[in-house]
């Protein structure tokens, strides 16, 4: 194996020479630049795409060379060499990275006998950048001299060839990587022997593309700390100055003692940050500068310590105190202001003081208290003059005192002589350091009045001293002794009410010990007794009201028991006997719907080609376009608790199915009518039906006919319901066939089988006696029908339209119309808002348009049925104590001209106390006649009144039936519909035209819901938020 010379030519010593005496002589200095240098890092990660030249690869591979090209080591597609190491300037002025010995790629060609004439292997490139525009590639080489076509080389070996030069573009840096793209590269002369004499130097490469993520190392920084004073007193503010080296490290400064960080972080600016401060606690506070970079990549943290010393500053003089004396009164309890109330002879009262100087009053007569001492203050409830004060030397004539006592510090006190103290601590009245008593007096007036005096509470300096700041008056409404009052008590709490039967106390107070009265009951008068008041002074009787005794309004009176007829009494108080009601059982009337398939399956059975059935609607039953049987105009009741719900839909209102012919009858005959459905708990109902029919033999024979009454069919899982006014809806709740349905269904399915979900609607209309519920509707004829709805089949299979189907019947089918838009506007009432924008309950309202949100109405049966709306009317006041909202009101038109409106109402009253949260029927409205053109039906001013379930939710703002404002309403009227019990006039005659009663109704409803427990509520909530 031979090495080819790459050696390259050196320039003559003799040239070099005289260069070099040429500089010198002309006396010309080649300039030496400073410059700082770039920062170095380390390259990992490097990757090189190179190509060589894209022509050889060609002739390589073409029909000449017949060769190849094969990946060494690493390298990857044409070609990829990547992992590649060593170091570069962060800016990609120099770099220096090999990319792995045997990494690279081998060329073959013009094999001859076991060998290649062609035979080249790159690897190991290596780049070498010079400067921000040039490089050197390098690459190791082995493989045979190429000789020629027919002739095999001399084999070779070469390391660190220089290749090729490299021109570099403009670098891209991002991210600290440095990135080089379609470098040109050029053929060198040591490349061009190293490559077999293929190309001649200076040939041009394909370009190369260089990429080398650059790892440099964080600068360190420098941080010192000057302060502008090294003793400061104690409050003074002294400055830190921090100075950053180098100043183009951004980041913020740090300053703290031991005891923690002096301010926020200060940001660096221009090389420095400052901080003033008076915050340095007294003593030596070694402070610290923390430079914190922004980059933490680039440049280090630093700090200094520098100590400043707090001297203790003379401390402020304290503040002489300011007296500034103020008395109050209370009543017993210490909290309620006394202010112009009655108060009588043994009354207790609290008397709270301020600001009353501990030590003043010095001096006075000497005597109990040395004139060395303060002499207190009293405090005295009296009967005083108008001009009454001390220190405008008034005598003391114009002071009577009743009951008195001595305001001191317990230090006073005890320096008092023994001879005295006892005396003194009889009245003494304990003075804190605060300048504050408290005294609790029991009234007693003296003995003496003073001529255009008045009653009160004063104070004034004691001893003999006079103190003007302390002559403090509050006058009270005082009436001596307290005149005799009597009581109607149920033994414990005052009442004032009382039934026939119920047994009261009359119970007299403050008359004399040992007086004997007599107790009457008028306006009858009916002596109750005579008893002795004991020695408080009270005196009491029992009564027992007769069954026969006049209801209204009467008194007992209390006189003394030596009195006559036209005497006055000492004392009276009123109370009402009211009538006992007679117990009457009252429910709540419900109007229903009812939606089922029966099942779907037995639908398509009977009408199929099978069976070649038909199926019939009985009675007023209607069908929907999905195949769902439609019992419309069911009634029921429930307890006015809102459970035991039980509605049914009519005797021959149902569904018949018919199939395999037989002569004049069918083998498959079963008529369903006269569904029930009875709500057990809050999850649970039970389906009853009536069913008639044939028990089914087979296809082949007629078995024998059967009638069975209120079968239990199917047990229903309940879900929770959802509400639109006064109407509680279950929607598809699960239906599982009984043993006994399953006996009644003729055996075609086992007990547990799952029917069709049923859709069960029912509306509260009113509380009645439960004598007077009134059931639903019995139903008559049949109508053809067919198992998806909307057309019908006889009994040979043939289809045809459900409207002539109808026609023919005996029945005729009521239709309401859908409501699908539209609006109501109603501002509930002017007063109301009027009063949330005044001065007192300094409040707001919104809202008051509504917009239509479903329901049906029958414009043929002067409109009666119900428009749902959503949207809210919201008042607050009183500092957000008062809340009113009214929401998704429903309008529920019973006649020509009456409604009711419904609504869901949250209100509190003023004093934040809960007053409803539920719907509610809220007005009575009355109007001329509902207006129906084309497809719109609309009300305009309504007159609306309040019920007695909206006064209620109203939070007792008006009594039932207050005006309210009035309302109106359009409604655009969509496609036909069944009637329900709302819109069929035959159902809606025999409801209750006013929402008067209904109050109690939708609250029971509500708590159906209640009873579904915290999983159904949750689902009611959502519900209910929808609406």
């Amino acid at each position: 194996m031979t090495t080819p010379d790459l050696r390259r030519r050196s320039r003559p010593p003799l040239l070099v020479l005289l260069t070099t005496l040429l500089i010198v002589a002309s006396g010309l200095v080649l300039p030496s630049v400073a410059t700082a240098a770039p920062t170095q890092g380390t390259v990992s990660g490097a990757t090189l795409s190179w190509g060589i030249k894209a022509s050889f690869r060609s002739y390589v591979t073409g029909p000449i060379a017949h060769g190849s090209a094969s990946l060494l080591g690493t390298t990857t597609g044409t070609y990829v060499w990547s992992g590649g190491t060593g170091d570069a300037a962060a800016d990609g002025s120099t770099a220096d990275v090999s990319f792995g010995v045997g990494n690279g790629v081998h060329f073959r060609g013009h094999a001859m006998n076991g060998v290649d004439a062609l035979d080249l292997a790159f690897t190991n490139p290596r780049v070498q950048v010079t400067s921000a525009s040039t490089a050197d590639l390098y690459l190791d080489v082995h493989g045979r001299e190429f000789a020629g076509t027919t002739t095999v080389g001399e084999e070779f070996s070469l390391s660190g060839v220089h290749f090729a030069t490299v021109a570099l573009p403009s670098a891209t840096v991002e991210s600290g990587t440095i990135t080089w793209a379609n470098a040109s590269a050029t053929l060198t002369e040591a490349g061009a022997q190293a490559f077999g004499g293929f190309y001649p130097a200076g040939t041009a490469l394909d370009p190369l593309t260089l990429t080398l993520p650059v790892s440099v190392p964080a600068a360190a920084t420098t941080t010192s700390l000057a302060t502008s004073a090294s003793n400061v007193k104690s409050g003074e503010s002294v400055t830190l100055t921090a100075t950053v080296a180098p100043a183009e490290a951004a980041g913020t400064v740090t300053f703290s003692t031991d005891a923690g960080a002096l301010a926020d972080p200060v940001v660096v600016e221009n090389g420095a940050a400052v901080l003033a401060t008076d915050k340095l606690p007294e003593g030596v506070n070694a402070i610290t500068a923390s430079f914190t970079p922004t980059d933490a990549a680039s440049y280090l943290p630093s700090s200094q310590v520098a100590t400043v010393t707090v001297e203790t500053a003379a401390p402020e003089p304290e503040p002489e105190p300011e007296w500034e004396p103020k008395i109050q009164v209370f009543l017993a309890d210490g909290v309620t202001p006394v202010g112009d109330r009655a108060v009588y002879a043994g009354d207790t009262l609290v008397v709270k003081g301020s600001g009353f100087d501990p030590a003043a009053n010095v001096g006075g007569r000497g005597v109990p208290i040395p004139n060395t001492l303060p002499q207190g203050t009293y405090a005295v409830f009296g009967h005083f003059a108008q001009d009454w004060r001390p220190s405008q030397d008034k005598p003391s004539s114009g002071r009577k005192v009743g009951s008195q006592g001595w305001v001191l510090t317990e230090g006073t006190v005890e320096q008092i002589p023994p001879a005295f103290q006892d005396a003194v601590r009889e009245q003494w009245v304990p003075l804190s350091s605060e300048g504050e008593f408290t005294w609790t007096v029991k009234l007693a007036a003296p003995s003496e009045t003073v001529d255009g005096g008045r009653y009160g509470v004063y104070t004034y300096g004691a001893g003999g001293v006079k103190n003007a700041d302390q002559e403090l008056a509050v006058p009270l409404n005082y009436h001596g002794k307290r005149p005799p009052a009597v009581a109607v008590t149920d033994g414990e709490d005052t009442v004032s009410i009382a039934k026939p039967g119920d047994t009261v106390r009359f119970a007299a107070s403050a008359l004399e010990p040992g007086q004997s009265v007599r107790f009457e009951v008028h306006s009858d008068p009916v002596v109750v007794g005579t008893v002795t008041a004991d020695d408080s002074g009270a005196a009491e009787v029992e009564w027992t009201v007769p069954e026969n005794f006049p209801t209204g309004q009467h008194e007992v009176r209390v006189f003394s028991a030596d009195a006559g007829v036209d005497a006055e009494p000492l004392a009276r108080q009123s109370f009402t006997v009211q009538a006992t009601a007679a117990p009457v059982d009252r429910c709540l009337q419900l109007g229903a719907e009812l939606r089922w398939g029966v099942k779907a399956s037995f639908r398509q059975y009977v009408a199929g080609p099978i069976a070649h059935g038909s199926i019939s609607l009985l009675g007023s039953t209607g069908q929907s376009p999905d195949g769902r049987f439609v019992w419309s105009g069911g009634a029921g009741k429930a307890d006015t608790a809102g459970g035991g719900v039980d509605v049914a839909f009519g005797t021959g209102n149902g569904v018949r199915f018919r199939g395999h012919r037989m002569g004049d009858v069918d083998a498959l005959d079963l008529a369903f009518t006269n569904p029930r459905v009875v709500v057990t708990s809050a999850t649970t109902a039970q389906l009853r039906l009536d069913v008639k029919g044939r028990e089914f033999a087979g296809t082949d024979s007629a078995g024998s006919p059967f009638e069975r009454s209120n079968v239990h069919f199917a047990d229903l899982t309940l879900p929770g319901p959802s509400v639109s006014g006064a109407t509680r809806t279950w929607t598809d709740a699960a239906a599982k066939l009984t043993a006994d349905g399953a006996a009644a269904f003729g055996g075609f399915y086992e007990p547990g089988t799952e029917l069709d979900p049923v859709t069960v609607s029912v509306t509260s209309r009113g509380e009645v006696d439960c004598d007077d519920i009134t059931g639903p509707t019995t139903g008559s004829g049949e109508t053809p029908t067919s198992p998806n709805g909307g057309t019908s089949t006889t009994g040979g299979g043939q289809i045809v339209p459900a409207a002539a189907a109808a026609a023919g019947g005996s029945a005729e089918k009521c239709v309401a119309r859908r409501v699908t838009g539209g609006k109501l506007t109603w501002g509930v009432k002017e007063s109301f808002r009027t009063y949330l924008q005044g001065t007192i309950a300094k409040g707001s309202y919104s809202g008051g348009t509504f917009t239509a949100a479903g329901g049906a109405v029958n414009p043929d049966a002067s409109g009666i049925g119900r428009a749902n709306f959503s949207g809210a009317f919201t008042a607050t006041g009183h500092g957000g104590k008062l809340n009113f909202s009214l929401s998704s009101p429903s309008v529920h038109i019973t006649g020509p001209t009456t409604a009711v409106l419904h609504a869901h109402v949250k209100a509190t009253n003023t004093k934040g106390e809960s007053a409803v949260d539920g719907t509610v029927a809220f007005a009575n409205l009355s109007f001329g006649r509902a207006a129906v053109e084309g497809d719109t039906l609309s009300v305009s001013g309504a007159s609306a009144t309040l019920t007695g379930s909206g006064a209620q939710a109203f939070a007792g703002f008006y009594e039932p039936g207050t005006a309210l404002d009035p309302v109106s309403f359009t409604v655009s009227l969509g496609s036909e519909v069944p009637c329900d019990s709302s819109t069929d006039p035959k159902a809606a005659s025999k409801l209750p035209k006013t929402g008067a009663d209904v109050d109690p109704s939708a609250a029971a409803l509500a708590l159906v819901t209640l009873l579904a427990g915290a999983a159904v509520l949750a689902r009611r909530r959502q519900v209910l938020a929808r609406h």
